[in-house]
């Protein structure tokens, strides 16, 4: 469960705490996706089984680095929602610019 406060009024500055609940399905294998990015590099269409759909909302992107057995591993991620209702985390492998879905939202 995410908690998160949200401003209520832009003038008395307060604050509501809401509860978020998301369930996310992490995909035992990344699918590689193909995708069309803008010029800042943020995702417009992925094709995923053949389908092509338009990214609607970039809710959160970040960049993990990390290493692993020795070898550094630099993604960029971005938390989208598409045309299809398809609520996810995709990143681009920045050393081979492959693009990925990691979870999937419910």
């Amino acid at each position: 469960m995410w908690r998160f406060k949200v401003r209520l009024s832009e003038f008395y500055g307060s604050y509501k705490v809401r509860e978020v609940q998301e369930l996310a399905k992490l995909v035992e294998k990344p699918e590689e996706l193909k995708v069309s990015v803008n010029v800042q590099g943020v995702p417009l269409t992925l094709v995923r089984d053949g389908e092509k759909q338009r990214v609607t909302k970039v809710y959160q992107n970040w960049r993990a680095v990390e290493e692993w057995w020795g070898k550094e591993i630099l993604r960029n991620y971005f938390k989208v929602k598409t045309n299809k209702g398809l609520v996810c985390d995709i990143y681009r492998d920045m050393p081979t610019g492959g693009w990925y879905l990691s979870q999937i939202y419910d």
